[in-house]
Order: C-alpha cells, then sequence, then structure tokens
C-alpha cells in the first residue's frame, strides 16, 4: 500500500481507502448481479498496521513462492471474522497511523481476543472517512475503476459464467449493453452520496 515509496502513516491510509473502495465496488456489482438473478456476495475485511516479512519461500529444485509473514498477517486473518458482513475492522494503531478521529470515521470501539494472541486487541468498525474530499476523490476513483477495459472484460465473462452455472445462458450482447448502463448508474448512485459510509 505505498510504504516503501512513502511514509507508514500513508501506507494505513492507502489501505483504508483500498479496502472501502473494494466494499463499495462489490456492493455495486451486487445490484448488477441481482439482475441476473445471481446471488449477491458478502465479504469481511481488517486492516493491521505493523512489521511484516515479505521473503521468497521454498527451495531448489522445488516450488518457490513470494509470500508476506508475521504476527500481523496472522492478526489481520483473525480480524477478517471481527469485521460486520460487507465491513472493514481496524486495530488501533492503524486507526491512529491513519489521522484518528481528524480523519477516519469508525464505530464500535471494542475488545477482542483474537486467537494465538495473548492480550485482547482494541478493534474499530470502520465507516470511512470525514473529509468531503476524500470522498469525493474514492467515489471518481470507484467508478474510473469498474470503466475500465479490463474490469469490464473480467466482470461481463464472470457474469456470464456465473449464470450459465446457474441454469441460464447469456447473449454476450447483453451482458455488455447491460454493463454500460450500470457504470453510468453506478457514477450517479456515488454522486449522490453525502460520503462513503460502510456497514458497522
Amino acid at each position: 500500500y505505498g510504504v516503501a515509496e512513502g511514509s507508514p502513516e500513508q501506507a494505513s491510509g492507502n489501505a483504508l481507502s483500498s479496502k472501502i473502495c473494494i466494499q463499495h465496488a462489490i456492493s455495486l456489482v451486487n445490484a448488477l448481479r441481482h439482475q441476473f438473478g445471481l446471488p449477491l456476495l458478502r465479504f469481511r475485511d481488517a486492516v493491521v498496521s505493523g512489521s511484516t516479512l515479505l521473503c521468497s519461500v521454498g527451495s531448489d529444485g522445488g516450488k518457490w513462492e513470494f509470500t508476506i509473514m508475521g504476527g500481523i498477517v496472522n492478526l489481520a486473518a483473525r480480524m477478517e471474522k471481527m469485521a460486520p458482513p460487507g465491513g472493514v475492522c481496524l486495530d488501533r494503531f492503524t486507526f491512529l497511523n491513519a489521522g484518528g478521529e481528524e480523519l477516519v470515521n469508525v464505530d464500535n470501539e471494542r475488545l477482542e481476543q483474537a486467537k494465538g494472541f495473548s492480550k485482547p486487541i482494541k478493534v474499530y468498525d470502520l465507516c470511512g472517512y470525514r473529509r468531503q474530499e476524500t470522498n469525493d476523490a474514492l467515489k471518481r476513483l470507484i467508478v474510473d475503476f469498474l470503466a475500465t477495459d479490463e474490469v469490464r472484460i473480467m466482470l461481463c465473462a464472470h457474469l456470464r459464467r456465473s449464470s450459465r452455472d446457474m441454469g441460464s445462458e447469456v447473449e454476450l450482447g447483453q451482458v455488455t449493453h447491460r454493463y454500460a448502463q450500470f457504470v453510468s448508474r453506478a457514477q450517479a448512485y456515488l454522486e449522490g452520496l453525502d460520503g462513503l459510509q460502510l456497514p458497522a
């Protein structure tokens, strides 16, 4: 999330911004899935800030993979289950690192006991950002993302495949037409929002 190019504070903010965008993009895509009679997708997510180890793991002659390891990674995996469906939770360090109460809107502050950790963790549910200019920038980012050719091709293929799995065949032209309408409606919907609030 940019930690190699900027400050840890910037990395925490970038991580929160990406999670907000992802959850809102999924919510918008669910509206499109609903048109094709497909079930809704809802994910829980978490952001934890701290030191980790980025490395290649494997052996000569065997399989190598680039991975990330450390207690922070384990904590993030545990905290995902603490988030509300369609929401994001974060630890106190991330909250303060990203600007605290001045910039970040949170709810449901609580202590949670994560498996494998001796002390309870202070956890918040992420609601969004307080500043309108930040929310407006994220809205534009979501619309620009959904309008890219790569995302259009990927989601149209996903909708056709998912419809086929549900026993319904959909023509590519029909999916492409609906997707173009979807992007326009998504833009109008986001522009009508005061902020980008997540479920808490």
